[in-house]
């Protein structure tokens, strides 16, 4: 018997589908206790993950000055490209673009999506229940493995983990505007942080 059932599937699905932030929460919690269900290799990554966030200014500062982001459970990715072309590369107005990479804790992986995607099982599981699972046109059926998802459960971000700050469509005038507009107590650590994205985006 194949271990990814029908439940399985849904859930999965269903996390591919998005959603608002409280479906996410929802659909992430569903998931997480289904993979627990899964094989092992299927709940560990040891590839580096990268997740692009559009932030409005306070989380630019907060994690700039404050040096930590709340966090919870979301889709990370082991392709780069994927994350610098999420949503087309270029964030709402108003907001700040920001990659994020890590070498995920052990703990931290709820799925590595990317692994299940590779395995014939589920392929295999997905052709015979496909027709079963309600939503499959906006979840697996949509995205399969093309955003190569690994879904983590993490606490918080720090400065450590920003990679870039979508330098690869900002403007020097952009950065000055940023840094000109933080707090006094806080510009510092703005300069610093993004002298060191601008690096690792060029």
């Amino acid at each position: 018997m194949s271990q990814f059932t029908i439940e399985i599937l849904e859930a999965i699905n269903n996390w591919q589908r998005g959603g608002s932030h409280q479906q996410k929460l929802k659909r992430g919690s569903a998931l997480k206790a289904a993979a627990q269900l899964l094989d092992e290799r299927f709940r560990t990554c040891t590839l580096a993950c990268y997740r692009q966030e559009a932030h409005e200014k306070d989380r630019v500062w907060q994690v700039l000055a404050d040096n930590e982001l709340p966090e919870t459970i979301a889709g990370w990715t082991v392709d780069f490209t994927v994350a610098k072309a999420f949503k087309g590369g270029v964030p709402p107005v108003g907001h700040q673009g920001v990659i994020f990479r890590l070498a995920p804790p052990p703990s931290s992986v709820v799925l590595n999506l990317d692994e299940v995607y590779q395995d014939a099982g589920f392929l295999r599981a997905i052709e015979e229940h496909r027709s079963a699972i309600a939503g499959f046109g906006d979840g697996i059926g949509r995205y399969g493995n093309t955003q190569k998802e690994v879904v983590l459960e993490l606490a918080s971000l720090s400065q450590t983990e920003i990679y870039s700050y979508a330098a690869f469509r900002a403007t020097v005038k952009r950065w000055q505007k940023y840094i000109s507009s933080a707090p006094d107590d806080r510009r510092p650590a703005a300069i610093r942080c993004t002298a060191e994205a601008v690096r690792n985006s060029s």
